[in-house]
């Protein structure tokens, strides 16, 4: 009123409208099936194997359903796969005829049938996780004592630490993305859980739950993008379930019009 000041003042102004990232139902998977592998992307993607009981069945994804094609030649749960729609690879696993039989088998599929590699894996393998494409892959881990949230980075040479999950879980099975933007969702707590992580190459962070708690479902791994991932089948913790949920990781438009004189 009757002294000056010095102050300055900003204004900022967006004219952004936020969409929240969040899972959406998408089409049910032939077979109610839990600790499946799978590969591709959120519209044209694969899944195989799993249990209820250990099976051979092979599902393609469009994006909008989910359509039977020709079978694994071996029954298996818990294995590793990685790959496209075309181009994917399962490697170990347990089959039948017991209830734990680990194997070393390798399978690859080429869009239209499964056939048998020669070149097994160095050693029977379970609960291993699949990373890359059908001619550079890699198969890491396998099943350990207790359940962890320790993440591990390779550089093409060596593993190092990254940073720990918010949430220690074992057996998602649904990851999409890469070691700089991953997303992981579901899995067991020892109870089966719908939490969602994001990972940056540094540290992970809580992203929108799925709809449905479950574990051991079928992911898109390394040859998708973590905005658009998927998440089909798994075992719900009293059964095995065929729903399939989609996550987008959410978006920023301009939100303004034009004003023009009357």
């Amino acid at each position: 009123s009757t002294t000056t000041v010095g102050n300055t003042e900003e204004y900022n102004f967006t004219a952004n409208t936020v969409t929240g990232a969040a899972w959406s139902s998408g089409g049910s998977m032939g077979s109610a099936l839990w600790s499946r592998a799978g590969g591709g992307t959120q519209t044209a993607a694969i899944s195989a194997g799993g249990e209820n009981p250990k099976t051979t069945n092979t599902e393609l994804y469009d994006g909008s359903s989910w359509t039977e094609v020709n079978d694994l030649a071996n029954a298996r749960r818990n294995f590793a796969g990685f790959g496209t729609q075309t181009a994917a690879v399962a490697a170990g696993g347990f089959t039948p005829p017991g209830a734990s039989t680990r194997n070393s088998v390798v399978e690859e599929w080429n869009g239209s049938s499964w056939s048998a590699n020669p070149n097994a894996l160095p050693a029977n393998r379970i609960g291993a996780d699949g990373i890359g494409t059908a001619t550079a892959g890699l198969v890491v881990g396998g099943s350990i004592p207790a359940i962890t949230a320790t993440t591990l980075e390779f550089d093409g040479t060596s593993f190092s630490s990254g940073g720990s999950m918010n949430t220690a879980r074992s057996e998602s099975g649904m990851t999409a993305g890469l070691q700089t933007n991953g997303l992981i969702a579901g899995g067991y707590t020892p109870s089966t859980i719908a939490a969602t992580e994001n990972y940056d190459g540094t540290s992970w962070a809580t992203r929108a739950s799925m709809a449905q708690v479950r574990a051991a479902g079928s992911g898109l791994g390394s040859t998708s993008v973590s905005t658009a991932a998927l998440a089909g089948g798994g075992y719900t913790g009293t059964a095995g379930t065929a729903a399939t949920e989609e996550f987008n990781g959410g978006t920023t438009s301009l939100n303004y019009q034009n004003i023009s004189s009357s």
